[in-house]
């Protein structure tokens, strides 16, 4: 029989494989059933073609059937490893287990290497790389919407205005930060690449905390690792939308908490026997479900309540005004200053806050500059105290907390008990 010759040992060894190489070329997701190793799930026929290749010498070869009464699941209940039956919500799932083999189909880390500019944005090819992770991907984690800038470098639409900036530039045909690059475009196009290489090897070897430093937005550099990760990531990327998730699930966190400790701890928590996008999709669902996007009320607020000396950059519509608000929303790409959870408004007040510090702005010299150079700090005015705070405290009732938390005898002050319990919920430090 086929795969007679694997053992426990060459098991131990394909996991190790799959975790370091991924899925082995020709192979993808399974889509009816999985093996329990060590309470996790695991795809039968990869894991079984890298054990028999430590086995056997044969190289891993899509070559071979799965499913009942086949020799691969008949070797698997040989070794006394669970075959689990996915469920109809799993099989469901099966569309985007294929869209994802998909993209790393057509966009293997090999072809990232010697991927060209041409390749990685062009407005007339559906197949290039940016296309595929704003559009063609979108179902596995939209990153749709903000600026193209996101990319690092794009190709313009040729009838757009011409606009330089102090961080950005132009040669007509494209654009990019210039902190990529103030020479030419290729340098540019080099050093962005640089970095998707990076991200990409980073997620097949399962080192989440190398992407944190790397100098690209949150949501489009988590889009990346999720697509080269084995499914050891959330498909999740904006640090807010994790912030609360983490809050859901009593992950405790800070204002510094990575995003690749969001990404780990939250999968952890997936029960064995869910299926990867059931369980996000919940996650996602139960956290928009929370929020309510305030932009258009902000605008109009605005509108009606704002300075004349900010018409200048406000304009004098709501839909001018929304403009400008997705413009400051930009800039801080791991937030969403316009999405509230009505319960938790204190949440965004100290993100805002935190953000707008002397000491957190200058880590952001993209948004200095546009805020200096917008009538000299109106930008910043506009999500502070007399504007968007002001907005809030309106609209939900917000009262800032005015906790006083000292230090004291933990024999007579019983903090912890208060914090748990909920009898202390809210607090600032000062």
């Amino acid at each position: 029989m086929k795969f007679d010759q694997v053992l426990l040992k060459h098991i131990t060894l394909a996991l190790q494989d799959l975790k370091e190489k991924g899925l082995p070329i020709g192979f993808k997701p399974s889509a009816y059933f999985d093996v329990e190793i060590d309470g996790k799930l695991y795809p039968p026929k990869p894991i079984m073609a890298y054990a028999n290749y430590h086995a056997t010498g044969e190289e891993p070869t899509n070559n071979f059937s799965g499913g009942a009464d086949t020799s691969c699941f008949k070797a698997f209940e040989h070794l006394g490893i669970p075959i689990i039956k996915k469920t109809e919500s799993m099989s469901a799932n099966k569309k985007l287990h294929q869209l994802k083999q998909d993209f790393l189909d057509c966009w293997p880390l090999e072809k990232l290497q010697s991927m060209t500019l041409e390749e990685y944005t062009d407005t007339n090819r559906e197949n290039s790389f940016c296309y595929w992770l704003e559009h063609i991907t979108r179902d596995l984690g939209s990153i749709v919407g903000g600026s193209s800038y996101k990319f690092g470098i794009y190709k313009r639409n040729s009838q757009g205005e011409v606009k330089e900036e102090s961080n950005r530039t132009t040669d007509g045909e494209y654009a990019w930060f210039k902190k990529y690059g103030e020479e030419s475009k290729e340098q540019a196009f080099e050093k962005v690449k640089s970095f998707i290489v990076k991200i990409a090897e980073a997620a097949q070897k399962n080192t989440l905390d190398v992407i944190d430093p790397i100098d690209l937005g949150n949501a489009y550099k988590w889009k990346i690792a999720f697509l080269y990760f084995d499914y050891n990531c959330v498909n999740m990327f904006k640090l807010d939308a994790l912030r609360v998730i983490g809050s859901n699930l009593a992950i405790d966190y800070n204002n510094k908490t990575p995003i690749s400790y969001f990404q780990q701890t939250i999968l952890n928590l997936k029960p064995v026997e869910e299926d990867y996008f059931t369980y996000c999709h919940a996650l996602w669902q139960e956290y928009q479900e929370r929020l309510i996007d305030v932009k258009k009320d902000f605008a109009k607020w605005l509108n009606k309540n704002t300075f004349e000396s900010y018409r200048a950059y406000l304009g004098n519509t709501n839909k001018s005004i929304e403009e400008k608000l997705d413009e400051i929303n930009a800039f801080f790409d791991e937030v969403d200053f316009f999405l509230v959870d009505p319960k938790k408004v204190n949440g965004v007040v100290s993100t805002i806050l935190f953000l707008m510090s002397k000491k957190e702005r200058v880590k952001n010299p993209e948004f200095v500059d546009y805020d200096s150079k917008n009538s000299n700090g109106i930008p910043k005015a506009i999500l502070g105290k007399n504007n968007y705070i002001k907005f809030l405290k309106e609209k939900f009732d917000y009262v800032a907390p005015n906790y006083w938390i000292f230090q004291g005898n933990p024999r007579m002050f019983d903090f912890e008990t208060a914090l748990r319990d909920d009898i202390l919920t809210d607090w600032t430090v000062s």
